[in-house]
C-alpha cells in the first residue's frame, strides 16, 4: 500500500521548508525569490538539478545545495510542479 499524502504535506512539501525562507510558505512567492510555480526550471529535472544542487544561478543570488540527494531533490521539483497546477486551477 503506497500512503497517500495531503496537499501539499507530502515529502516534497516538507523538504521545501528549507526554501522557504526566500521562496515564501507553500511556494507563495512571499519571499526574496521568485514565484517557482511559475518558473520553467520545474518542468526539467536535469535544469532544476543544475541551479539548486550545482549552483548555476549562484551569480543571481540562488544559495547552492550540494549535499541535498537526487530523490529529494526530486521531491521537491514535483511538490512545486502540484503547487504550479494548483496555481494555473486557482486563476481560472
Amino acid at each position: 500500500c503506497q500512503r497517500r499524502w495531503p496537499v501539499g504535506y507530502g515529502p516534497g512539501g516538507r523538504a521545501f521548508g528549507q526554501c522557504m525562507v526566500c521562496h515564501g510558505n507553500n511556494a507563495l512567492a512571499a519571499g526574496s525569490g521568485p514565484n517557482l510555480r511559475t518558473s520553467p526550471i520545474i518542468l526539467d529535472a536535469k535544469a532544476f538539478r543544475t541551479v539548486v544542487k550545482e549552483g548555476a544561478l549562484l551569480p543571481a543570488g540562488m544559495p547552492v545545495f550540494p549535499e541535498i540527494e537526487y530523490k529529494t531533490l526530486e521531491d521537491i521539483r514535483h511538490y512545486l510542479r502540484m503547487r504550479a497546477q494548483q496555481y494555473a486551477a486557482e486563476k481560472r
